[in-house]
C-alpha cells in the first residue's frame, strides 16, 4: 500500500477514554467462520480505510444508516444524503428507506455509490454512524437488504444473506469499525493502515497538523494475526515528526472501552517507525524471535 496522510483530525487524535481523558488504544479482534472473516477494530474514520476495503469490494457500494450533524440545513436539520453527495461532486442514486430506519437519526435514504468515489464522498467530514455493503452489480431488492441489515444481531454474520457481496463495514462514532469480509487477506491489511494511522497520530504536534506515514509490511501484520487474534496497541515513546515505538499485546479477547490498557508483557512487540528514513523495526521481547523478523 502507498504512504498515508495522516492529519490532526484523525480518530486517533480526536478520541479519548475516560475522564482523565487516556490516550485511545489501537485495538483489532479477528474470527472466521464458514469462509467469513469479522474484524472489531479502533480506532479509524470511514474515511481513512475505505481505500482498503475497495481492494476487496466489487465496483459498486451501498451507503445507508448515516447519522451525520456535519452537514445541516439553516433550522439544524441534517442533509439529505444526495445533497451531501451532490456538494462533493460524487454520483449517487438515492433510495428512499425511511420505512425501514431503526432510528429517527439516521438518514431516511440510502445512496448507491461506486467504491472509487466514497472516500470523495466521505472527504472532510465524519458520520456518527454509517454502513457500507459491498454489491455485485445493479442493485437487486433493495427492501430485502436494508432489512437484512437493520435487523442484523450481534451474533449472525450479515454477508450470508447478500449473495455475491464481498464486504460490509459499519462504522461507529467514526471510532469504532466492524468488517465482515471473503477476503482474507482482508484483516492482515486492515491492521497494516491501523499500524500506520497510530503511528502517525502519535507524530503530531501542535507544529505538525499533517504526516505522510508509510505502511509497515504487510506480512508483519498477517504474522501479528497468526499469533493471536486479539491485539492492543499502545504508545510507548514518541518524537513528533521523527520517531515513535508501539507496544502490541496479545489478549485473550476483544477489547472494550471499559477495559485497561494491558500492563507489560514478556509476549509484547515492540514496533518501531524512524520517518526520516521510512523504516519500521520490530524488537519482540520474546523469545520467539524467528516468528516475527520481519523487520523492513
Amino acid at each position: 500500500m502507498q504512504a498515508i496522510n495522516v492529519d490532526k483530525f484523525n480518530a486517533l487524535g480526536v478520541n479519548s477514554v475516560g475522564l482523565h481523558r487516556a490516550p485511545f488504544p489501537l485495538s483489532i479482534s479477528v474470527a472466521e467462520s464458514e469462509g467469513i472473516w469479522t474484524v472489531s477494530a479502533t480506532a479509524a474514520r470511514a474515511y481513512d480505510v475505505i481505500d482498503v476495503l475497495a481492494a476487496s469490494a466489487h465496483r459498486t457500494s451501498m451507503v445507508l444508516n448515516v447519522d451525520q450533524t456535519s452537514w445541516l440545513a439553516d433550522d439544524y436539520t441534517p442533509w439529505r444524503l444526495r445533497r451531501i453527495a451532490q456538494e462533493q461532486k460524487v454520483d449517487a442514486t438515492a433510495h428512499d428507506i425511511g420505512w425501514a430506519s431503526p432510528s429517527p437519526a439516521l438518514a431516511d435514504e440510502l445512496l448507491v455509490i461506486a467504491w472509487h468515489d466514497l472516500r470523495r464522498f466521505l472527504d472532510g467530514w465524519s458520520p456518527h454512524n454509517i454502513d457500507v455493503l459491498d454489491v455485485p452489480g445493479p442493485l437487486p431488492e433493495v427492501d430485502e437488504l436494508v432489512l437484512a441489515i437493520n435487523t442484523r444481531d450481534a451474533t449472525t454474520n450479515l454477508l450470508p444473506r447478500s449473495p455475491g457481496s464481498q464486504v460490509y463495514y459499519s462504522g461507529h462514532d467514526d471510532c469504532y469499525l466492524y468488517v465482515e469480509t471473503i477476503d482474507h487477506a482482508l484483516p492482515a491489511r486492515l491492521l497494516t493502515r491501523l499500524l500506520a494511522l497510530f503511528a502517525g497520530s502519535a507524530l503530531l504536534d501542535d507544529d505538525v497538523d499533517t504526516l505522510t506515514v508509510p505502511h509497515p509490511d504487510q506480512r508483519l501484520a498477517a504474522t501479528l494475526l497468526h499469533r493471536s487474534t486479539h491485539w492492543i496497541g499502545i504508545v510507548l515513546n514518541s518524537e513528533p515528526g521523527r520517531m515513535v515505538t508501539l507496544a502490541l499485546t496479545p489478549t485473550t479477547r476483544a477489547w472494550r472501552l471499559a477495559d485497561p490498557v494491558p500492563p507489560e508483557s514478556p509476549h509484547q512487540i515492540q514496533i518501531t517507525l524512524d520517518l526520516q528514513d521510512g523504516t519500521w523495526r520490530v524488537s519482540p521481547t520474546t523469545t520467539d524471535q524467528q516468528a516475527l523478523d520481519l523487520s523492513t
